[in-house]
């Protein structure tokens, strides 16, 4: 064989042993690639889900305090609308048992009555609306200045009854004989003796009051401007009234819960409440 033939042969050598290692390092570098590729889409991913949960986070910490915002101005909206239900109701009350004073008119007195059943209804409401908006705390001391401004209404509300019944009588002093001037000393003649009473308690006292408590029916009965259920009322509520201790002391306590309810929703609304509440 010629030398030309051996070369050939030579080469086509070469070439049989270069394609194997060609394909084995191109195996090689697509390997390589495909793992950069896969190396570089999980990065990708963990970025993309770095980011979408970054971004989850401050949703949720914007929608938080979106929330928490909303529900400050809707705590705020129910306390006030309590407070100013509870002034309007012992405003209206308290007028009933002033002007009870100047012998209004039955209109008068209706108009009144309407207007304190009405600022009771809203209070009541109010009251209700504090429950729900809470904390615990604050509905506690709405539910208990509630309970004593209705309680402290319902005795403005009957004495202001007995104020106009007692306003009834108009005395003659010119006329002793007067009707209604003997009907009027009669019932002073009765205070005096119920506030003997509960200073002695004694025996003599006691009968000097039913003395005086017969004549004074005897004496309404006699002007005609009274029934006789509005005639026992009158009488029954002339001296010392067992109520008038727990209606001064309600008031009191009124005063001290409505600071405290104040205290309390400020506290609750400026975030600084105690855990504890």
């Amino acid at each position: 064989m010629d030398l030309q033939g051996i070369g050939a042969i030579v080469a086509a050598g070469v070439a049989a042993v270069g394609v194997p290692a060609a394909l084995l390092v191109g195996r090689w570098q697509m390997r390589a690639a495909v793992r950069s590729a896969e190396e570089t889409a999980r990065a990708s991913m963990q970025q993309a889900v770095a980011t979408y949960r970054a971004a989850v986070d401050a949703a949720r910490s914007e929608a938080s305090a979106a929330q928490s915002q909303w529900r400050r101005v809707v705590q705020r909206e129910a306390y006030a609308a309590f407070l100013l239900a509870l002034l309007q109701f012992t405003t209206v009350s308290e007028r009933l048992l002033r002007e009870s004073d100047e012998r209004i008119g039955e209109e008068r007195v209706a108009e009144l009555q309407a207007a304190i059943s009405d600022a009771e209804q809203a209070m009541l409401s109010a009251t209700v609306i504090v429950e729900l908006e809470g904390p615990d705390e604050v509905a506690r001391l709405a539910q208990r200045i509630c309970g004593n401004a209705v309680s402290n209404g319902s005795w403005e509300s009957h004495m202001a009854m007995i104020r106009r019944l007692r306003g009834r009588l108009r005395s003659n002093f010119d006329d002793p004989t007067d009707a209604q001037t003997i009907a009027d000393d009669a019932l002073e003649g009765l205070t005096h003796a119920a506030w003997r009473l509960e200073e002695t308690g004694s025996n003599s006292s006691r009968a000097a009051m039913e003395q005086a408590r017969v004549a004074a029916t005897i004496a309404l009965r006699g002007t005609g401007l009274y029934t006789d259920s509005e005639g026992f009322v009158l009488i029954h509520y002339q001296g010392p009234n067992p109520n008038d201790g727990p209606y001064h002391r309600r008031g009191g306590e009124l005063e001290a819960d409505r600071l405290d309810f104040l205290a309390a929703a400020r506290a609750e609304l400026e975030g600084s409440r105690p855990a504890s509440l």
